[in-house]
């Protein structure tokens, strides 16, 4: 009953956390798009964003690039060697980006395995959240609840939403 109970909850903050991390990709790639526009076409600087984006929310860049198409494969081509320094420049430069970053992460990893249970363990997505919090979650010690990551979420939302205009 408890691990029924478990699930139902784990559901509803998992529908509430899948809107925000809707939110925290659109911010941050509103952000890194305008910043990357300096160095680069418009094109090019929204598929680096999204890139990073996708990065830096542990995403499977391997699969994005295979479910893309032979324009979009070309475009990530040109930018893919910089998916990753061009992410840990952000980190670093960017404090409420770094909190926010190691928060949703360890929000997704905590509901993938109230999803999934022991299978999640072995999964290539905590993989991928693992090695971005090992080298940025310790500056974060807190332990994650849902009452928290609604705070750090607002906080980040009010400081990037001057990125999108009538978009969330």
């Amino acid at each position: 009953m408890l691990k029924f109970l478990g699930k139902i909850v784990a559901g509803q903050n998992s529908k509430q956390f899948n809107e925000q991390l809707r939110r925290v990709k659109i911010y941050l790639w509103a952000e890194l798009k305008t910043e990357y526009q300096r160095a680069f076409d418009m094109e090019l600087a929204s598929f680096l964003a999204s890139q990073v984006v996708n990065y830096l929310t542990g995403e499977d860049l391997e699969q994005c690039y295979a479910d893309a198409d032979e324009n979009n494969k070309s475009k990530i081509r040109q930018i893919k060697d910089q998916i990753t320094t061009r992410a840990d420049e952000k980190m670093l430069d960017d404090q409420t980006v770094r909190e926010t970053i190691v928060y949703t992460l360890r929000m997704k990893t905590v509901l993938g395995f109230a999803k999934l249970g022991r299978q999640y363990l072995q999964s290539a997505d905590k993989y991928r959240c693992e090695q971005i919090l090992l080298k940025y979650g310790a500056e974060f010690p807190q332990e994650v609840t849902p009452k928290m990551y609604d705070q750090v979420f607002t906080r980040f939302a009010q400081a990037k939403q001057r990125f999108v205009s009538g978009t969330s």
